[in-house]
């Protein structure tokens, strides 16, 4: 009941009209309420201050709402930016006019950033009844609510996709959140529930839930995705602005969300990693048709166009076809009237076919679906790879494509699992060029015979656009995360690299001096270095770490080494290949040089035989060596932030001290015997040396003290000076005391 108080009280201040005093210098944020609004107004707080300190005179408002809310508000024009669910923003969009998404977030879980979700299917972990998708049917399972993406429609999405009737009868809770569900599952309410990723991690890292209570139903391996998940992943949260933002504003909140680094105070509030370039929802768009939730809760009228376009390929394939059963039929009907007019329509038949399979533009093969033989080509394919018809009749699809026969024949197994018949292959033409192809294949029987009907289309243009907007994309990216970073762009195919005049400048070079090629990069690799850059260059490409990060030396020009902080990503294709690599360069040189010396200072303090102290200018203990700690008897620990003076020994008077600190203020520096005492009460001579530091200015900061116990040779001296004044077998005054003391007598007599 708090919570829900809560959510009204935040929506009526939306409604509050002087709330919107002067729209240039307020600008409203809502965020969708996925957990109580408790939690999260102070989780994204930060950010909105974040936001606001890039908008000069405008101040960002936050509001954590329902979905219900965030609508409403929208409707009476009361938000100008929006956070929220990627299927919440299809609603969104379809009811109202947005911007297109500024940027996608980037959650974060133990240092690993994603800009995906997924759904998590949970149970009690002594709930043996449920171990597979299938054991859900009939349940009474918990979920925040049908409108969730990661709380509901993913997991209803993927009970559907491996044949479970969903919901069916399962019974269904619907409780607001993503805690009560949780709460419901571990309290035994409810058999099951569905949370969003991240929830678990989440929940355990407050001390809200002990991971060992839940199990997790269909557990995936995601590699490199940081959450426990059940399901395939999706976009993030997308971050939209309103049509009343004004331009120059939308271009100064994406730029700020996408210069948010992890480490700034406000991405470490939120728990997140910042925020990306926007990502493609597509898929969370197809998932909202599969399952009819809004804005696809309704089915679109049908029309011939619309028909056409999703199913040109097939309707194309069904005329054919149609084609050859309305002459197999009129030959039928025929055959009963007259032989030889049967067979001839039985030619004409076949001569339309032939007709259409020649005379089409599109590149089409006819493929023996067992050993993967060319049966048939017709002349736009010829013409596309370069051979003659009967070259290619003595083919095979695999001399084509770049894959093996096993690939092939796994990947077409694949489509047949997946209920799809189109694939992406790179076909090698005549004069070896290499191409990117989308095949449609379907099963139809030619003379009799079962054979694959495929139509292929070269996407090579359309594919190296889209690898260019990539690329285009991650340098934008670099370029907005360091503008004075070295950037470098590393084609894995050709092996040759392209660098910025910024890396050029940090390495000494022109831009017309370092070659475009990998291997000068690896020729100014410092040996010791070399062996783990490879390394860690091949670990990441194969997916074993999740980033690219390292630091290394490359030589200068002038001979010297520079140290490098290098980061990367990698561009893949859709198997996961990579093809390219973009990263920028930071040179830390200055850094490793300051850190070198601190270590060697370091080493210094503690490796001294002397003891050292040093002091504030009130005389208080801010560090102290391990000699320190030898000689007085106290640990370090034990003196830090007490005054110096606790180390007196009472034997100095109080005018020894005032002409040290004399001394230390007219000279910077004192140096003489003194008298001290260890922590065990024993009193100890000292030879001190305490020299004043100052900063840029010119004003004492510190008092560094470095001193060595004299104890035994102040004993030896005394020692000596017995032995010179007393008789060694009686120990009494001898003639060269005696005359010492008659000559300071006579002294003072003469004075007196």
């Amino acid at each position: 009941m708090r919570r829900r108080i809560l959510g009204v009280l935040a929506f009526l201040v939306l409604l509050v009209p002087t709330s919107r005093v002067c729209a240039d210098s307020e600008l409203h944020l809502g965020v969708f309420a996925y957990r109580p609004p408790e939690i999260l107004l102070p989780r994204y707080q930060p950010l909105a201050d974040y936001l606001g300190r890039h908008l000069p005179g405008v101040r960002i408002r936050l509001h954590v709402l329902t979905q219900p809310d965030i609508e409403h508000a929208l409707a009476n024009n009361q938000l100008d930016l929006v956070l929220t669910n990627p299927s919440h923003y299809l609603k969104l969009r379809s009811e109202n006019s947005l911007s297109g998404v500024l940027a996608t977030l980037i959650s974060l879980e133990s240092g690993q950033a994603t800009s995906s979700l997924g759904g998590v299917i949970v149970t009690r972990s002594d709930n043996t009844s449920i171990q597979r998708l299938a054991d859900l049917a009939g349940r009474r399972i918990s979920i925040p609510g049908s409108r969730y993406l990661g709380g509901y429609q993913t997991q209803a999405f993927e009970l559907l996709q491996s044949g479970v009737d969903f919901p069916g009868t399962a019974q269904l809770q619907e409780l607001g959140n993503h805690d009560r569900v949780i709460q419901s599952v571990l309290a035994g309410e409810a058999e099951a529930g569905f949370v969003r990723t991240g929830i678990l991690e989440e929940l355990a890292r407050e001390g809200r839930l002990d991971p060992r209570d839940i199990r997790v139903v269909n557990l995936q391996n995601l590699p490199g995705f940081p959450y426990r998940a059940s399901t395939r992943l999706y976009p993030e949260w997308p971050f939209v602005a309103l049509p009343q933002v004004p331009d120059t504003q939308v271009r100064k909140i994406a730029a700020a969300l996408l210069n948010l680094d992890q480490e700034h105070p406000a991405a470490q509030a939120a728990g997140i990693g910042g925020f990306a370039p926007p990502a493609d929802y597509l898929p969370v768009e197809m998932l909202a048709r599969a399952l009819k939730v809004a804005p696809y809760d309704y089915d679109p009228p049908i029309t011939w166009h619309g028909v056409w376009s999703k199913y040109r390929d097939q309707i194309i394939l069904f005329m054919t076809l149609a084609g050859l059963v309305i002459g197999l039929a009129g030959m039928l009907i025929l055959r009963n009237r007259q032989l030889g007019h049967s067979l001839v329509s039985l030619n004409e038949s076949e001569q339309r076919f032939r007709s259409f399979f020649e005379k089409n533009s599109s590149v089409m093969l006819l493929l023996d679906p067992d050993s993967g033989a060319i049966v048939d080509a017709n002349p736009s394919a010829c013409a596309f790879y370069g051979h003659d018809l009967e070259t290619l009749r003595h083919m095979c699809i695999h001399q084509i494509n770049t894959l093996t026969k096993e690939q092939v024949r796994a990947e077409m197994d694949r489509a047949v699992r997946e209920q799809r018949n189109v694939f992406h292959f790179t076909h090698r033409l005549a004069d070896g060029t290499l191409r990117e192809v989308e095949v449609y294949s379907s099963p139809v029987m030619v003379d009799g015979f079962p054979r694959l009907f495929s139509i292929i289309h070269d996407v090579t243009d359309r594919k190296q656009m889209e690898h260019a907007l990539a690329v285009s994309e991650q340098r934008l990216k670099l370029a907005i995360e360091g503008v004075n970073d070295g950037i470098w762009d590393w084609d894995l195919i050709d092996n040759r690299v392209i660098y910025s005049p910024i890396w050029k400048a940090q390495m000494g070079f022109s831009e017309e001096e370092l070659p475009d090629a990998f291997e000068s990069f690896g020729d100014r690799l410092h040996p010791d270095d070399a062996p783990k850059v490879h390394a860690m260059i091949a670990d990441y490409l194969r997916g074993d770490v999740p980033e690219y990060r390292i630091e290394l030396r490359l030589r200068h020009k002038d001979g010297g080494w520079r140290w490098i902080l290098a980061r990367g990503r990698a561009l893949r294709d859709e198997t996961g290949t990579p093809y390219r690599m973009l990263g920028s360069h930071t040179d830390i040189t200055e850094r490793k040089e300051i850190e070198s010396a601190l270590k060697l200072a370091a080493s210094v303090f503690q490796s001294a035989r002397e003891g050292i102290m040093i002091t504030d200018t009130l005389g208080r203990i801010v560090d102290a060596n391990e000699a320190f700690s030898m000689i007085t008897g106290y640990a370090r620990d034990e003196v830090l932030g007490q005054p110096a003076a606790m180390l007196k020994s009472g034997y100095q008077k109080p005018e020894f001290y005032a002409e040290m600190w004399r001394a230390l203020k007219d000279k910077g520096h004192w140096y003489g015997e003194i008298w001290n005492r260890r922590k065990n009460g024993e009193v100890y001579a000292e030879l001190l040396t305490i020299s004043q530091v100052r900063d840029d200015a010119g004003q004492a900061r510190h008092y560094v003290g470095l001193f060595s116990d004299i104890t035994a040779q102040k004993t030896h001296e005394l020692e000596l000076e017995h032995i010179a004044h007393y008789d060694a077998l009686t120990n009494l005054p001898n003639r060269t005391l005696f005359a010492d003391r008659l000559a300071q007598a006579m002294a003072h007599a003469q004075r007196r």
